[in-house]
């Protein structure tokens, strides 16, 4: 067992590379690709969406039936196919290989996941029961499809916990997941504060319905996770209490979850206090770190660590080492028992977005850097930040919030500074938070950001927590692969800085010339050696 408590999801992104006439040995396979790579505690399988099943149900929907696993509409239908061919399906083919290694298995469910934005029959993913129910589904006049049901309605949740209870008790899982933060739509937005206690009524039934089916199975425990948004504010406003539901006892792990990027300032310390002593905490980090972004600047070497389909972009950013160490040593600062990695699994195949051994070599390189919290404070760290949402507004999606630089679930998430002839001489601040430093001690590195549209000459006043640097020690260099955008890379030496604090401002006051284009700041990174 590693020194973290490590938890992994496979979104049954699998079955795209299961063999027909080999199906569970390929399955297997793929399986023990990661575990034997990486060391986890507990594997979470996807198995409802909700209402639509990937395992084998007789109370929801199995997942292509109805189209007669026309294989043209769905990758996974061909998996799901062949292990029924062989008498199984994934999650009992999951269960059974898993035990062998000792590893727990729990069955996620997708608590409002709508990957879909018409009610349609002809969408693979969209359920019947959500189709032949119109009068639950979530009205909105925001312009998000109407597709997603209300809790409000005791037929949806009576609905959805018969799923839960097939998977407890028919299947040898050690527990459930749940997953809040697929898609968060549970209630209308303007009336889910209210109604949050509707939800904490609904996870205590899940807590009581598998104490049932452990008794049944002869155990003392089902496990029962949730993995919920990064902040309490947003979790809130999705109509989640997840304070409650772990003062109540309920959860064995807490998951807080960034929307698929590694962020390091995920704030678990909002999270940390009610946690402490009653479940484990855990942050989720993935393997993309730039957002979604797929415009200017050219982003370029960083090796390996580019996604090879999306180009020079901050959305083809991929974790190095250095920058997965920093991320978690602040995650494990602020309270974090462990990690939780996700979107994983959508690259062990062939068929995923970013497949070979060389990318899956990078990612479990990165992956066994910060299992164990005494790796990440031996190795060099990078703290990078970038606007994780930039563009979010104007992309295809059916989120539940569409907002400029938020994220799906409403939260800002990357600053960016403007210096316009208005804001000539008045400080702004971006933020960021570091473990390194914060006690005041020593350090050795660099801290640097990039400005866009930026005269020849230093443009700025820079403070670091309000401590003017002189002018002397900042560095100026061009971004060769944005001179057409009149990039330039600002950067100051870490010995020659004040005493840091945990979270810290770096403050730019514009003082030189305005450019006809808008100069802007959006990345900062530290490095610390």
């Amino acid at each position: 067992m590693s020194k973290a408590f490590i938890q992994y999801n496979d979104d049954a992104t699998n079955l795209w590379d299961v063999e027909p006439g080999r199906a569970r040995a390929s399955l297997i396979e793929l399986i023990d690709r990661v575990i034997d790579a990486v060391p986890i505690d507990v594997y979470s399988v996807e198995c409802a969406l909700p209402d639509l099943c990937e395992h084998n149900t007789r109370v929801g929907e199995q997942f292509g039936e109805r189209f007669g696993y026309d294989e043209k509409l769905n990758r996974r239908l061909r998996g799901i196919k062949a292990l029924r061919e062989e008498g199984a399906d994934h999650l009992s083919v999951y269960i059974e290989r898993l035990h062998q290694r000792n590893i727990r298995c729990v069955a996620e469910v997708r608590m409002s996941d709508t990957h879909y934005t018409r009610l349609d029959p002809g969408e693979p993913v969209c359920a019947m029961f959500d189709i032949e129910h119109p009068q639950w589904v979530i009205r909105r006049d925001d312009g998000v499809a109407e597709v997603a049901l209300d809790y409000s309605y005791p037929e949806v949740r009576a609905h959805r916990l018969a799923i839960m209870t097939e998977l407890a008790e028919q299947y040898d899982v050690d527990g459930l997941e749940l997953n809040f933060n697929r898609w968060a739509k549970h209630f209308d937005r303007r009336e889910a504060r209210a109604k949050a206690p509707v939800m904490t009524d609904f996870v205590g039934e899940i807590h009581a319905m598998l104490a049932r089916a452990a008794k049944r199975r002869g155990r003392d425990r089902l496990m029962l996770g949730a993995r919920v948004l990064s902040t309490l504010e947003e979790c809130l406003d999705a109509g989640c209490d997840p304070r409650v539901w772990v003062e109540k006892g309920w959860l064995d792990y807490l998951i807080v979850a960034e929307y698929n990027c590694t962020w390091p300032g995920t704030r678990v310390d909002e999270f940390a206090p009610f946690c402490r002593g009653r479940c484990k905490l855990l942050a989720q980090m993935g393997d993309g770190n730039g957002g979604v972004w797929k415009g200017r600047p050219a982003i370029t070497g960083r090796g390996e660590a580019m996604h090879a389909g999306f180009g020079a972009c901050y959305a083809g950013m991929l974790l190095t080492p250095a920058e997965a160490r920093g991320a978690a040593h602040n995650f494990y600062t602020w309270g974090a028992n462990g990690i939780s990695f996700w979107n994983i699994c959508c690259t062990i195949g062939t068929r995923g977005k970013q497949t070979g051994q060389a990318h899956r070599r990078r990612m479990f390189a990165w992956m066994n850097e910060v299992v164990d919290p005494e790796k990440v404070r031996r190795g060099s760290r990078c703290y990078h930040y970038l606007p994780l949402y930039k563009g979010m507004d104007v992309r295809p999606g059916n989120y539940a919030v569409r907002r400029a630089l938020c994220s799906p679930n409403g939260a800002f998430k990357g600053t960016v500074l403007e210096f316009t002839d208005a804001m000539r001489g008045v400080r702004q601040v971006f933020p960021f938070r570091m473990a390194d430093g914060r006690q005041g001690e020593a350090l050795r590195g660099e801290l640097r950001w990039r400005v866009l549209h930026c005269p020849g000459c230093n443009p700025f006043t820079v403070d670091i927590n309000g401590v003017t640097m002189p002018a002397a020690q900042l560095r100026m260099e061009p971004d060769e692969a944005n001179v057409d955008l009149g990039a330039r890379w600002l950067s100051l030496d870490l010995t020659q800085c004040p005493p840091l604090r945990g979270d810290n401002e770096l403050g730019l006051t514009w003082i030189g010339p305005i450019a006809k284009s808008v100069a802007y700041v959006e990345e900062l990174e530290v490095m610390v050696e």
